[in-house]
């Protein structure tokens, strides 16, 4: 909002942004995470990986 980022609007407009948008961004951090671990299967980190269960299954296989 303010062009002047190093006045001392700014700076306040800063940190005020900063303090409401910080307990948002943790906010869905958390709620990241706690899906995960509910299905760890479920990444959606695209690099088509393959899930805990299907790499053990995969391990005994080869060591047969």
């Amino acid at each position: 909002m303010n062009k002047d980022s190093s006045s001392v609007l700014g700076k306040t407009e800063q940190v005020g942004v900063g303090i409401f948008r910080a307990p948002v961004l943790v906010g869905k951090v958390i709620g990241r995470v706690r899906e995960l671990l509910k299905n760890p299967n479920r990444g959606g980190g695209g690099g088509g990986g393959k899930g805990v269960e299907e790499e053990e299954e995969e391990e005994e296989e080869v060591e047969v």
